[in-house]
């Protein structure tokens, strides 16, 4: 049997490499396909369409070179092809594992804006009451913050009204995301414009010190030198050794980000008090499967990724307590040996940010079987499982219909398939949307959804959506759900996406032989199960 396509496989990740080969090998017959380290071997591999007969076998292989499948990092992806299959004449000539603009998904500000515009045309979109509120600045230096507040209106109005509150629990609590960072870097909780303006400076404070350590830097290179040759290694200044021994360290520079998003603080979180959750918050971790022009798939192997610490409420873990219990902290901080800004910063981290990367700096034990489950194996009533899944299949079907309104920003292509990991909060109802009830435009718009049945017994859930995340981080699902989560996903790829994509079909025998190989090789059989992929989403948007 002929390959019918070439794979280039080299994710960049050695805890996902290999799960993507061993779905490939497991979903799709290995005579269908030939594995190639460049896309230039692709030009000399003989298909179907080289005649044997002809004097010049190179040259009609390299005017049919074998369709290709790549599975690589962004950079490494060969995008020209998309538009040179046309010459070729054939739909099927590439699959590329990324599409090559989809800023409108996942860039915060971007997101934030495809999700304004789709609901200020369609008022009763499922976006209108599963996505927060979402201001967007652009900021360089904190001296300017004023006039990069001046069109957040509901922010401003926000503040005025804290102004009156003395107690931090009284006041509207937002939550501050650089538009372009990642892993929870930068996050910070705020409820006044002069704990939002303190941010801004002790970024700026940050970047001053780290200044001036560079210059002293070269000022003793050749010190260090002879230091790091005599005792066998190289010294760490004093806040390279807070960082590698706290974690805690995540300063930004707010001049070369530029683009922040602000939303109201979500609480309370829906908290499950069994060990081992004990009330912490958890957010769920939805792969998403986009394909051609365009089908969407949702991945029913959802993760429940928990904090470290039991939830607290934002005041009672922010720079807003009263002046006693700061002191007391602070010197509670103080006696043992931290920094009370470092102590508050450490908390929001461990109650707040449930991003396993933030985890492992602080708790490296923590990684693992006491922050990541499967969300279906949480102890929540059957209804409230429901209630969450038929959520968030809405929410992403009109996620990807906003975005394709965004020609500029998304641009799907009938070559390329790629995963997102979608991130979603999950609250105890609608109504406990904010931290105070007097919140204004918590959301776009009311939620126009009929309720979701449930006991009276059972907490309704209520689905927020967080970010999009391109090449989403495999590794944070663990060691003991690897091959179940991510091994599951890759195979149902293979087998619903890209099997499909290049028409690879066998007949009855080619089947059992390859059953029949897969087996001897790896000493089981490929897997036959149902997929767990669902369709949510099947549009026919044709070439772009």
């Amino acid at each position: 049997m002929t390959a019918k396509f070439a794979a280039q496989i080299d994710y960049g990740d050695p805890y996902v490499q290999p799960l993507i080969l061993a779905a490939l090998r497991s979903q799709i017959p290995a005579s269908s396909y030939k594995l190639i380290q460049n896309e230039h071997e692709a030009f000399k591999i003989p298909t179907s369409q080289t005649d044997p007969s002809s004097p010049n076998k190179n040259a009609d292989a390299h005017k049919t070179p074998l369709p290709l499948l790549q599975i690589l990092p962004y950079e490494s992806l060969s995008f020209p092809r998309l538009f040179n299959h046309h010459h070729h004449n054939q739909q099927n000539h590439t699959l590329l594992n990324s599409y090559t603009i989809r800023k409108a998904l996942i860039r915060k500000h971007y997101l934030s804006n495809t999700v304004a515009h789709h609901v200020a045309k369609n008022p009763y979109s499922a976006l209108s009451s599963h996505v927060p509120l979402s201001l967007h600045f652009e900021l360089d230096y904190a001296e300017f913050l004023d006039e990069a507040l001046v069109e957040a209106f509901e922010l401003r109005e926000a503040f005025a009204r804290n102004e009156g509150r003395s107690e931090a629990r009284e006041r509207e609590w937002w939550i501050l995301k650089p538009g372009m960072s990642d892993g929870g870097m930068g996050i910070r909780l705020f409820s006044t414009e002069r704990e939002l303006r303190e941010v801004f400076e002790g970024w700026e404070e940050e970047k001053e010190t780290d200044d001036e350590d560079d210059e002293n830097d070269d000022d003793v290179d050749a010190v260090g030198a002879a230091h790091s040759s005599v005792n066998g290694h190289a010294s760490l200044d004093d806040d390279e050794e807070n960082e590698k021994a706290t974690g805690f360290r995540d300063a930004i520079n707010a001049s070369h980000l530029r683009h922040f998003l602000v939303q109201p603080y979500i609480h309370p979180p829906l908290q499950i008090s069994e060990p081992p959750y004990c009330n912490r918050k958890f957010h769920i971790r939805t792969y998403v499967v986009a394909a051609g022009a365009l089908n969407v798939y949702v991945y029913g192997r959802k993760l429940a990724l928990f904090a470290s610490e039991p939830y607290r409420p934002p005041w009672e873990t922010s720079s807003s307590e009263s002046d006693t219990k700061r002191a007391a902290d602070a010197s509670d901080s103080a006696a043992n040996g931290i920094d009370g800004d470092e102590e508050i910063l450490r908390r929001m981290r461990n109650i707040h940010l449930t991003n396993t990367c933030m985890q492992t700096k602080s708790n490296p034990q923590q990684l693992g079987s006491k922050n990541v489950f499967l969300l279906s194996d949480l102890p929540l009533p059957p209804s409230t499982h429901s209630a969450i899944s038929a959520q968030i299949n809405n929410a992403i079907s009109e996620l990807f219909r906003a975005a394709v309104a965004q020609p500029t920003n998304f641009q799907p292509s009938p070559n390329c398939l790629e995963v997102f990991g979608v991130d979603f909060l999950v609250s105890e109802d609608n109504s406990s949307s904010s931290t105070n009830d007097t919140t204004q435009g918590s959301y776009y718009k009311v939620q126009t959804e009929p309720p979701l049945e449930t006991s009276s017994q059972a907490p309704t859930p209520h689905v927020h959506l967080l970010e999009v995340n391109a090449f989403p981080d495999f590794a944070q699902t663990g060691k003991d759900l690897r091959q179940d989560v991510v091994g599951g996903l890759w195979e149902d790829i293979m087998r619903e996406v890209v099997r499909p994509h290049f028409v690879v079909e066998c007949d009855q025998s080619d089947h059992a032989n390859w059953k029949d190989k897969v087996c001897n090789e790896h000493g089981k059989a490929p897997v036959e199960r149902q997929a767990r992929l669902t369709s949510v989403l099947n549009l026919n948007l044709g070439f772009r």
